[in-house]
């Protein structure tokens, strides 16, 4: 496959490992070597989480688009808070 623009919550496997998962994150670097971070689907024999791993955008091609929706709701009103932060860097102190 060829890397298309992969978008967060889309299917995608490193072309290198074969390691395959969830998009979650996509990191932007000032120098350009940009990166996606690739969770897992499902759990292990113990029932804990697999771990996540980031890999250099353009080697992690698509699988499947669209797998997981965005749940977080849109915030329009600026600088937020979520619960068990204390406080967003943005934020006047």
């Amino acid at each position: 496959m060829t890397n298309t623009k992969i978008q967060l919550g889309d299917r995608a496997v490193h072309a290198i490992t074969g390691f395959t998962g969830i998009v979650v994150a996509r990191v932007e670097y000032l120098t350009g070597c940009n990166q996606l971070c690739l969770q897992p689907q499902g759990l292990t024999d113990k029932g804990d989480t697999f771990g996540s791993s980031y890999f250099d955008e353009p080697y992690v091609d698509l699988v499947a688009a669209g797998v997981v929706a965005n749940r977080t709701p849109d915030r329009t009103d600026g600088a937020s808070s979520p619960p068990g932060r204390s406080g967003d860097a943005r934020a006047p102190r």
